[in-house]
Parts: C-alpha cells; structure tokens; sequence
C-alpha cells in the first residue's frame, strides 16, 4: 500500500483486524528501520524520532495520499463510498473474510456474495482492489505442502473473480521462523508460475529475497 501511494497513487487501507497506531507503527519499522520492540517499549531514540519527523514532512510535501480506515465493522457498501468519496485509485483490504455480512448461512455463501461484489465494485469504479485471504491448510498437510488458488479460503468463487492471485506461505511448515514462498498462480493479463524464496525480518516488517538454503528443508529441533 506504501509502495503505491508512493507512486502518487491515492491509497485507501481498510484495516478489518488491526487498529491504525499499530500499522503506521509496522511502517515505521519498516521505512525508518525504527525495531517494532523498540516502538513499544517507547525507546525509538532521537535520531529515529527525527527519521520519522522527516519521513511524515516528505510525505506530506509529495501530496501522498494513504489514509487508513480502522473498522472491523465496515460492510461493503460503506467501502464503496469511502473509496468514491476518497476518489481512490487503489483499495486495500485486510481481510476479506472479516467483512461482516449476516444474511447468509454459512461462511462459504458469504465470502462467494463478497467475491462476486468486490469484482463488480472494482470494475465499476475503476480502482484496484487488493483484498487479503487467508488460506485453508489440509489437516494432513506435509511439511513442505505448496498451496493452489483452490485453497484460499470457503469459497471457489475468490479463483474465479480474481485477475491476480499471490499466494504467501511457508516453505516448511514446521520452521514459522523459516523462509517464505512467493508464488503468482494466476495472472489474466501477463506470465504466472514460479516462486520466489523471502525471509521476513518481524523486527523492521521487511521481505527480502533470499536463495534456497538446505537448512530450510530440515525440521526445528
């Protein structure tokens, strides 16, 4: 979401689970390199302080718009008008299935009705809208199980609607501190397959690209 409002983008972060201090906090790690620990204990240091003075003045001077909606009760239709409202170019939402809806029976007819509707939505108003999934993990799954867009989760109907589907997991589900795979396993517009190794630093919220190391492939003593 940083990235594209740092193009010039005009950004909207509709935060379902997480609340507003916390996230600009997690953009401070990572934009200042200010540690998350450091953060909460409230020992960021003077020249911290002042890497987030400067950041916030740049942004500013830039115009850059990346306004955060913290609502774990926002429904579908509100979006709709915060993003018309906002003139936004690109929506973000952390997660789909925490968008509340009460008129169906089951988690799977309520994610399918949001699917279908964030589609229409995008394609009505012409913005992106990047919406977060958690995935279903079989109970029997290995170590090393690779996911498919069949597995995001309660409902097909996120495969069908999607143009760009990213999966993030595990490389060994066994290590949560080990490496994570980056995978494009559908792209309507351009190449897919292929992933990418990352290693998450949690301390500054940063991927970064890494090769295979054999060590990934062995269980956590």
């Amino acid at each position: 979401a940083y990235n594209f409002a740092d193009k010039g983008k005009r950004v909207v972060f509709f935060s379902l689970e997480t609340d507003k201090d916390t996230l600009w906090g997690r953009l401070m790690a990572q934009q200042i390199r200010a540690g998350l620990f450091n953060q909460q204990e409230r020992l960021i240091g003077e020249t911290n302080y002042r890497a987030a003075l400067a950041l916030m003045r740049q942004l500013e001077a830039k115009g850059t718009v990346l306004d955060v909606v913290d609502d774990g009760e926002i429904t579908m239709d509100a979006m709709r008008a915060a993003i018309i409202s906002g003139r936004y170019d690109v929506a973000f939402i952390d997660y789909l299935q925490l968008i509340p809806l009460e008129d169906y029976r089951n988690p799977t007819e309520a994610v399918r009705h949001i699917s279908m509707t964030l589609h229409r939505m995008a394609r009505s108003l012409g913005v992106t809208i990047v919406a977060l999934s958690q995935l279903t993990v079989p109970e029997d799954a290995p170590k090393n199980w690779v996911p498919t867009a069949d597995n995001l989760r309660e409902s097909r109907q996120l495969k069908n609607d999607a143009d760009v589907i990213f999966l993030l997991y595990l490389a060994n589900r066994k290590i949560p501190s080990g490496n994570r795979r980056l995978a494009c396993v559908k792209n309507k517009q351009g190449p897919k397959g292929g992933a990418i190794s990352l290693k998450f630093s949690g301390l500054f919220q940063l991927f970064s690209e890494v090769n295979d190391e054999p060590a990934e492939e062995q269980d956590e003593t």
